[in-house]
């Protein structure tokens, strides 16, 4: 009996895992991470990044898009990825602005994992709707490459 009690708890436990570690998941990590990151002071990098949504393939990547001082200069399928559709495309600072928003709107469960050196989030789980299927929207950071100065 105690045997069997305990491999209920063991699944049970094991149910509760999730695709994405929890991480930091409140406003108050937000916000000290997007002051890392902006402290940071990088003007020019590439980003590749996966998405996790019910969508079509060619919106799940991957992505690396280009950053030249600041502004987004291009985004393009990784080679081997499916052709570019552009529903979502993100930056550094357009994955914290995704974060925020979903916490200002209340979403039902918010999971970001941050760089422990650069800030930027590397794994973004938003669920806007608990009840709702297929609405939840993951993405996950591959790679960021910052070049060298010079």
């Amino acid at each position: 009996m105690i045997r069997y009690l305990w491999m209920i708890g063991l699944a049970a436990g094991l149910g509760a895992c999730t695709l994405f570690d929890s991480g930091s998941v409140t406003r108050t990590d937000l916000d000290l991470n997007r002051r890392l990151w902006a402290a940071q002071n990088l003007a020019n990098y590439r980003m590749t990044y996966t998405v996790q949504c019910f969508c079509p393939a060619a919106a799940r990547g991957p992505f690396t898009v280009t950053v030249v001082d600041g502004q987004m200069r291009s985004v393009e399928p990784v080679p081997g990825g499916d052709e570019l559709a552009l529903y979502a495309v993100y930056t550094v600072e357009g994955l914290f602005q995704l974060v925020e928003d979903a916490y200002a709107r209340g979403a039902a469960r918010v999971e970001v994992t941050y760089h422990p050196d650069l800030g930027y989030p590397t794994r973004v789980f938003i669920d806007d709707d608990a009840r709702a299927v297929d609405e939840e929207l993951g993405i996950e950071v591959t790679a960021l490459f910052i070049p060298e100065a010079g």
